[in-house]
């Protein structure tokens, strides 16, 4: 079950704010997420132009973990599909939610194998203010290579979810650094072995403040997520799911 959580598209993202602008997440791709696409970089060209992205925005890489990563890059490495000169570490666990911190233009970049001269490269152009939408800066050159041939999975892999457009609920609240939890770490959001118990070790220990982000990975059609108040009929039927 926790080999769909990498790719599982259908998630939900809390943000948890009060005081300033809503927050947008974006999330690169859309449906098709973070990965090699047909149209190669000129995809996320399109995917990014006449999108508004404001400092305080979020980005939302889905990718598979193990399969691919994500790694903000310098202009030059960018073009050249470089690793050299990061800013920041690269990420290898999917999703990554990246917080925009500056105004100017970001690059990202996957670094996997030659995934980033196949088109995984993302190039946008963060604004300090809303306003009107700012153009990505213009694709690099970099020539394209074909896709290598896709492999069929094995009969006993699980199937990976269909990607779907994310839900976001976003309650204002205050604006402070956000910390990404992503709900039960590789397990993502479903019925654990341990029931709810599993879920609340995950919760002991942790500190969740005002601005924080939850993410919620589930498969589509399969999982919901709902935030309630606390009711004892509603205590007592989690303890009779956790036991079924």
């Amino acid at each position: 079950m926790a080999s769909f959580i990498g790719v599982a598209f259908g998630f939900v993202v809390v943000v948890l704010l009060q005081c300033a602008a809503a927050q947008t997440v974006h999330v690169v791709g859309d449906n098709s997420g973070w990965t090699i696409l047909q149209g190669g970089a000129q995809a996320y060209t399109e995917w990014a132009n006449g999108k508004n992205f404001v400092v305080g925005d979020i980005l939302t890489f889905n990718f598979e973990t193990n399969k691919h990563d994500v790694l903000r890059v310098q202009k030059t490495s960018f073009d050249a599909c470089s690793s050299s000169n990061p800013i920041g570490d690269v990420i290898t666990t999917g999703p990554v939610n990246f917080t925009l911190d500056s105004a100017g233009d970001h690059y990202y970049i996957c670094t996997f194998s030659q995934h980033c001269q196949l088109g995984q490269k993302l190039a946008i152009t963060v604004s300090s203010s809303g306003g009107t939408p700012g153009a990505s800066p213009p694709p690099s050159t970099t020539p394209r290579l074909s896709p290598p041939p896709t492999s069929p999975s094995p009969t006993n892999t699980p199937a990976i979810c269909p990607p779907d457009a994310p839900a976001v609920v976003v309650l204002l609240q205050c604006a402070a650094a956000q910390t990404v939890h992503v709900v039960g770490d590789n397990s993502g959001w479903t019925i654990l072995q341990g029931g709810a118990q599993a879920y609340t070790e995950w919760a002991n220990g942790k500190n969740f403040v005002i601005g924080d982000i939850l993410t919620f990975n589930f498969e589509t059609n399969k999982h919901d997520v709902l935030r309630v108040q606390r009711h004892p009929s509603m205590h007592a039927l989690l303890q009779i799911l956790s036991e079924t």
